[in-house]
């Protein structure tokens, strides 16, 4: 599955291209919740905000932890394992779930299983990200 690059204004650079991915995350109900997240091959998690109260978890049934992000500031986060759906893929993931709303973090598409179940290319040229699953547990 390909997803398209995103033109976004960069108050520094003008308009730039960020490489973005639709997710879906399944509710508590078995319902999927679509969302919109960048393709970070530098995020070492997939990292979500304002989504779980949308799916219905309890953010501190998960495990508590900080994470320290490019521009040095720190996010609280609880992680939990959730099913996710990429293109058609449906696949069980750890991630982690911002504590506070207003964080600054966007949504992230991390490493952490993802990168070891997919293929993962950025192509320049065609201005877009294809995953290409290689297993399906990690």
């Amino acid at each position: 599955k390909c997803f398209d690059w995103n033109i976004e204004e960069s108050e520094q650079l003008g308009a730039v291209l960020r490489p973005v991915a639709e997710i879906a995350i399944k509710d508590t109900n078995g319902n999927w919740k679509y969302i919109s997240t960048y393709v970070d091959s530098g995020a070492d998690i997939s990292v979500f905000k304002e989504v779980l109260e949308l799916l219905g978890f309890d953010i501190e049934t998960g495990e508590y932890a900080k994470f320290g992000g490019a521009g040095g500031g720190e996010v609280e986060v609880y992680l939990h394992k959730v099913t996710l759906k990429l293109g058609g893929d449906v696949l069980t993931v750890n991630v982690a779930f911002c504590k506070k709303h207003e964080s600054k973090t966007p949504n992230l598409l991390g490493r952490l299983d993802l990168f070891e179940m997919f293929e993962i290319h950025f192509r320049n040229l065609d201005k877009e990200t294809c995953f290409i699953l290689t297993k399906t547990d990690t």
